[in-house]
C-alpha cells in the first residue's frame, strides 16, 4: 500500500460533496468517487504531476493520469457538452506531461454559469487501484489547496482467463452527443456485476467498456 497521495484542487471555489451535484450519475457516484467544486476561477489546473488526456472534442472534460496509474477526471459544469466547445480554450496537448498546478484549460465562467445546466465541476477518482481516505468538503478552496487524499489498493482483476462464448452486438448510439460522461458511466456501472471482458468497437478504435474515461476518449 502506498503512502497517501494528495490531489490538489484544480479550481478555486466552494467544495461540495458528490450528492450536491445537480446530476444523478455524478451525484450517485456512478462516474467515480470524489468531490465537486462550484468554481470562482476560470482556469482549470492539473491536480498532480502526470499525463493529460483531453477526453472531449468539446474541450470541457480532461483527465490526468500519474505514472502509477492514478487517474482523475475533471468535468467543467453539467451538460456543458451542449456548448460544443464555445467558451473553452485548451492550453495543453493531448498526451502532454504536466506538472501540478499547470493551467490545462481556460473557460468563460459567465457563459458556463448562464447557458449550462450548472457550473458545478465534478473532480473524480476514476482509477480502480485507489480509494479516497480524506476529503476537504463544504469549504472555500483555492486552486492548489488539498482537495482529497488517496491511497493505492490492489488493482481490480481482469477477466481474460475466463472461458466462454464471445458475443457481439451491433448497436446504434442514440444520444445526440455520443457516449459522453453520463452514458459512459452508466455503461460501466451496469457491467460491474458481470465477469466478462467487454469492449466497445468503432471502426478501427477499441475501448474497455468498463472504463468511463476510455469510452469517452
Amino acid at each position: 500500500m502506498m503512502k497517501a497521495f494528495r490531489i490538489a484542487a484544480p479550481l478555486s471555489g466552494w467544495v461540495l460533496p458528490l450528492a450536491k451535484i445537480p446530476d444523478p450519475v455524478f451525484a450517485q457516484g456512478m462516474a467515480g468517487d470524489g468531490l465537486a467544486i462550484n468554481p470562482t476561477s476560470p482556469i482549470l489546473c492539473a491536480p498532480f504531476d502526470g499525463v493529460v488526456h483531453c477526453n472531449s472534442a468539446n474541450a470541457h472534460a480532461m483527465t490526468v493520469r500519474s505514472h502509477d496509474g492514478l487517474e482523475v477526471l475533471m468535468h467543467i459544469g453539467i451538460d456543458t457538452v451542449l456548448l460544443q466547445g464555445r467558451g473553452f480554450q485548451v492550453l495543453v496537448a493531448d498526451g502532454e506531461t504536466v506538472r501540478s498546478g499547470q493551467p490545462l484549460l481556460e473557460f468563460d465562467l459567465d457563459l458556463v454559469a448562464s447557458q449550462a445546466a450548472s457550473a458545478v465541476t465534478p473532480v473524480l477518482l476514476t482509477s480502480s487501484n485507489a480509494r479516497i481516505i480524506w476529503r476537504n468538503e463544504n469549504v472555500a478552496i483555492i486552486a492548489g489547496d488539498a482537495l482529497f487524499e488517496i491511497e493505492q489498493i490492489a488493482e481490480q482483476g481482469t477477466y481474460s482467463d475466463i472461458t466462454g462464448d464471445t458475443i457481439k452486438r451491433t448497436l446504434t448510439v442514440a444520444f445526440e452527443q455520443g457516449m459522453h460522461a453520463r452514458p459512459a458511466a452508466a455503461l460501466a456501472a451496469i457491467l460491474r456485476p458481470f465477469q466478462a471482458e467487454v469492449h466497445v468497437l468503432l471502426a478501427t478504435k477499441q475501448a474497455n467498456a468498463r472504463s468511463m474515461v476510455a469510452v469517452m476518449s
